[in-house]
């Protein structure tokens, strides 16, 4: 018999990743404020984009279906990493930590083991690590 194991009522890794993606949003503006030179309104998609993940984050976090909370943190696991490797010389750490923070939580969320189950937050992740870094670097 397959050993199923049960999910827990609340990601801990899912908020630490949720704190961590909207603190850095929060940073960003000020930063871009702080310089004076540029517009914040330039930088509120991406700004926008850091605090949904972080939203979503904590959504997913309170998700019962392990499948939902899987997919749900896989897509904003992609988008913090993603988005973390194209702003590497500023904020991207912090994105990058937050990133890897909703990949344990994904990865933790996945309880059977069907391939298919492993594998779907994999590439809705992969997906949301191209798209969403492409789609702010065109709006911008």
């Amino acid at each position: 018999a397959a050993r199923r194991r049960v999910v827990r009522i609340v990601s801990v890794t899912g908020i630490g990743g949720s704190a961590v993606a909207g603190g850095t949003s929060l940073l960003y503006l000020a930063i871009i404020r702080s310089q004076g030179d540029q517009s914040v309104a330039s930088v509120t998609p991406w700004a926008v984009t850091f605090l949904l993940c972080a939203i979503v984050g904590v959504v997913a976090s309170y998700v019962e279906s392990p499948r939902s909370r899987s997919l749900l943190f896989a897509a904003v696991a992609g988008t913090m990493l993603g988005v973390g490797f194209l702003a590497i010389f500023s904020i991207g750490m912090l994105l990058i930590l937050a990133g890897v923070l909703f990949a344990l939580a994904a990865s933790r969320a996945v309880t059977s083991g069907r391939v298919r189950d492993a594998l779907m937050p994999c590439v809705v992740g992969a997906a949301a690590c191209v798209v969403v870094p492409a789609a702010l670097l065109i709006a911008g």
